[in-house]
């Protein structure tokens, strides 16, 4: 079939933490290897790109080529719930926006900047997902802040 590395664009953008904390759940129940395709960085856009608004958080995933590669990426059982829609960027189509560090391979541990997006392995992500639910919880705790996401 081949090797395909795609950004995977998530509606509502709000569901991307919680596939990501299923992503990781995933992988612990079955180091293994069964999946077709990993996960290994989220990249947050700095700018539009591909319909896609500037802010949101696409999923980077690397594999067997494939056509839903967010589903290769996750168990055979796994279905995104039916409220979500998912659209891939294959990275052919982004090429020219790639900086140096990406480009060279995505295992690179480094964060790797570019005026169109900031790419971050996606344990960095996942980090940040659970702070920004965190610092929700206390905001609400406090009397503060809107409904947790």
């Amino acid at each position: 079939m081949g090797y395909q590395e795609s950004l995977i664009y998530i509606q509502p953008q709000e569901q991307v933490g919680q596939i990501v904390k299923e992503y990781f759940m995933a992988r612990q129940q079955d180091p293994s290897g069964r999946f077709l395709a990993d996960i290994p960085a989220a990249v947050r856009l700095q700018a539009p790109l591909k319909g896609c608004p500037a802010g949101s958080v696409l999923l980077w995933a690397a594999g067997e080529r494939s056509n839903n590669m967010l589903q290769a990426a996750m168990p055979d059982d796994w279905r995104l719930p039916g409220f979500c829609t998912v659209r891939t960027i294959p990275v052919e189509d982004i090429q020219h926006l790639l900086d140096h560090a990406v480009r060279d391979g995505i295992e690179n541990e480094l964060l790797a900047y570019n005026r169109s997006f900031k790419y971050m392995p996606l344990d960095l992500y996942f980090v940040e997902y659970v702070s920004m639910r965190e610092r929700r919880k206390t905001n609400r705790e406090k009397g503060g802040g809107g409904p947790e996401r």
